[in-house]
């Protein structure tokens, strides 16, 4: 696919007007035409569309949280916070 075909999907909307739905750990990069059709469901409802994305970040997400039934506070603080650290040690200052 190409990077332009590329959008960013809310996992809980951000229609909810909630400052957590903007933290990095909500995020998911979805094919656009994927993304259009997900609108505001719940997780367990886009977990089946998003077995349908190419990208292997939404393989693992899917992997981590497909059982999760409901997306919240919590698990977002969480993820976003395993993404930095995976930035951290894998990225940034990888050796």
């Amino acid at each position: 696919y190409r990077l332009t075909n590329f959008t960013v999907e809310h996992i809980l909307p951000d229609s909810d007007n909630d400052d957590i739905v903007c933290c990095i750990g909500n995020m998911i990069p979805l094919v656009r035409k994927l993304n259009n059709r997900l609108k505001n469901g719940d997780v367990p409802t886009k977990v089946v569309e998003y077995k349908k994305s190419p990208f292997v970040s939404v393989s693992e997400f899917i992997e981590n949280y497909e059982k999760i039934g409901q997306w919240d506070y919590s698990d977002i603080k969480t993820r976003t916070q395993k993404m930095a650290d995976n930035f951290w040690k894998h990225i940034w200052i990888k050796k």
